[in-house]
């Protein structure tokens, strides 16, 4: 037997500017959510063998400047630190899409792709006034669970009445009262 374990969306919510959040296994799909407060988030991870990593920044569409949001992978070197790929908000196409997974119209970078070699990075994510509440998707991002559906609208500051809208509540939903409905109609016809 096969099972897959759904690997849920992470809150990024670092106390100060000197704290790192440690991503443990870069190769795996995993899915961030943060909201920048007066400074970036960094988070830090290692490479043991060749790696071909991409990172993508999206915002809730209905955010102003959504596209004013950066992503910045730095290799941590014996003297200092070498750029390795960047992405800067506002000089990329950004793309609106509606998102039917998270019920949520989403404005996404162009996605940052770069082959990363054995050694320690950092990646930061940061805007002018580091104000942005924003979604970083690492290796396609992990699969939508129903926490990450309200961990979506905190982090946005969205209505969480839009969660009924997703197809992941919406369906079930929906044959809940569909399934009540034949058999109240089907009761009140047998008797």
């Amino acid at each position: 037997m096969c099972f897959h374990v759904a690997q849920a969306a992470i809150l990024s919510d670092p106390e100060d500017a000197f704290t790192i959040i440690p991503i443990e296994n870069p190769s795996q799909a995993k899915t961030y959510y943060g909201t920048l407060d007066r400074f970036p988030h960094t988070y830090d991870f290692a490479v043991e063998n060749t790696l071909e990593f991409t990172a993508v920044l999206a915002t809730a569409e209905k955010l102003e400047e959504s596209d004013r949001l950066s992503v910045l992978i730095t290799k941590l070197e014996k003297r200092g630190v070498s750029e390795v790929g960047r992405v800067t908000g506002s000089a990329v196409q950004w793309n609106s899409n509606y998102d039917r997974k998270l019920a949520l119209s989403m404005r996404k970078s162009e996605t940052l792709a770069v082959s990363l070699e054995s050694g320690v990075y950092r990646l930061e994510v940061s805007s002018p006034n580091n104000d942005r509440a924003y979604q970083l998707k690492l290796n396609e991002g992990s699969r939508v669970t129903y926490g990450e559906l309200f961990t979506a609208r905190s982090v946005f500051g969205l209505s969480n009445s839009g969660v009924l809208l997703s197809w992941k509540v919406f369906a079930p939903l929906l044959m809940i009262v569909g399934t009540g409905y034949f058999y109240k109609r089907r009761k009140k016809y047998a008797t």
